[in-house]
């Protein structure tokens, strides 16, 4: 019953998709969380995973293909510079697979392109018009929330006493599911539900909280680097004003200690009453970071070792080759495989993002301007993706893309504001 009200509501977010794009993100952010879910409530899903990336990333293909034919792709012409700047990067890593060192460099790619033409450019067009991108902060709240609740009480047993892992049941056995997705999950659902502009009744306001708690709880038992990726987002961009709040008010400072109280609970009751702790104790001697450690030094001597190399990288997947696996570090990659040409496009592009975003977020408490208040949780989410990728990701990361071309459409729409001075 659970896969099938997730379906539900997938289909939903889909078709509202229709009128309002930016719902999109939400969808997205939510996916791939919400189908470990349904893999292990309908096992048919489990052994044909591909069966729902066809049908829903082939949706939101058709809305794009209908939204052009109407006139509606102000889109393809509305591609941001700033990610402009990140596109430019894709295509060099795409052409550098000419000369790219693993010999598998192909069927590497053709296992992620479906994945990266939707999250990188069929949705960052998609939102061009920014309609629907308020709404998707709801969306992200309200199914993250129910969907975290879902993996701590609902699938998962509470032994207290291990990483949450959801295990879906195939032909072939048991099979573990990637705790990332949920991890991500979580984290953008304390984003949506600490930053998100909702409707201001006391009831939601207990919701958004509930939701944010369930959501912490999830991306702690998880992902320590989505955790911790969270705590920083939703800190920085908590502290920023909104147009209607001017600084640290009495009513805005007591429901900020309630919430931290309420999340200090959560996580004591979530966290530190389990054995699962001590994955958070001695992380300078964890085995997994001294393994990200170990892969991102053999990246980084051999593009030091080979000057040849320095200027367009030794080619896209060529890490595979080097220490037979991905460094765990998108700006690392970056440099090591495409070169500092291949560097600068991936750094360019998220500074240069995320100043100007920044800008705007302290505008719109300046200026009084309820429209710009979409840019917390827009930049919150980027920095959360952001830090995940360089402790997980590729250099080539869907999920960052899809945050960065959100925050780089809403910058677009506000342009003239985006170069305003912030000291005139």
């Amino acid at each position: 019953m659970i896969g099938v009200a997730i379906l539900i509501v997938f289909v939903t977010m889909v078709i509202r998709t229709i009128r309002r794009p930016g719902v999109s993100v939400a969808l997205l952010l939510l996916y791939f969380a919400g189908k470990e879910l349904i893999q292990v409530s309908i096992p048919f899903f489990a052994g044909h995973g591909p069966v729902l990336n066809i049908a829903i990333f082939g949706s939101l293909g058709v809305i794009w293909i209908y939204r052009a034919m109407r006139g509606r792709a102000e889109l393809m012409l509305g591609i941001p510079r700033e990610y402009g700047l990140h596109l430019m990067f894709f295509g060099m890593a795409i052409l550098s697979m000419l000369w790219s060192m693993d010999p598998e460099v192909w069927s590497h790619f053709l296992e992620r392109a479906p994945n990266l033409i939707v999250y990188a450019f069929v949705v960052p067009s998609l939102i061009a018009s920014t309609r629907g991108i308020k709404e998707s902060y709801q969306w992200i709240a309200w199914v993250g929330g129910a969907m975290s609740l879902v993996c701590l009480f609902g699938y998962s047993e509470w032994t207290g006493s291990s990483r949450l892992i959801l295990e879906a049941d195939t032909d072939s056995g048991m099979k573990l599911l990637n705790p990332l997705a949920i991890g991500i999950m979580g984290g953008c659902t304390v984003i949506a539900a600490s930053l998100g502009e909702f409707p201001r009744l006391r009831v939601v306001a207990l919701l958004r909280l509930a939701a944010a708690a369930a959501g912490l709880m999830v991306v702690a038992r998880a992902s320590r680097g989505d955790f911790f990726a969270t705590l920083l987002a939703v800190g920085l961009f908590g502290m920023i004003p909104t147009s209607t709040s001017k600084g640290l008010q009495g009513r805005r400072l007591m429901a900020g200690l309630a919430a931290v109280a309420a999340a200090s609970a959560v996580l004591y009751y979530g966290l530190f009453l389990t054995d699962y702790w001590s994955r958070y104790e001695n992380l300078s001697q964890d085995q997994g970071t001294l393994l990200r450690q170990e892969m991102i030094s053999g990246v980084l001597d051999y593009f030091v070792e080979h000057p040849g190399t320095w200027l367009f990288g030794s080619g896209w997947f060529s890490s595979y080759a080097i220490i037979g696996f991905y460094p765990h570090n998108g700006p690392v990659q970056a440099l090591g495989e495409l070169g500092l040409v291949g560097a600068a496009l991936w750094c360019g592009s998220v500074i240069l993002v995320f100043t100007r975003g920044l800008r705007l977020a302290f505008l719109a408490s300046r200026e009084s301007s309820r429209s710009l208040d979409i840019v917390r949780p827009a930049l919150a989410l980027m920095l959360c993706t952001l830090i995940s990728n360089m402790k997980a990701g590729d250099c080539v990361d869907i999920g960052l893309a899809l945050t960065l071309s959100t925050a780089s459409q809403i910058i677009r729409r506000f342009r003239p504001q985006s170069q305003k001075s912030l000291f005139r």
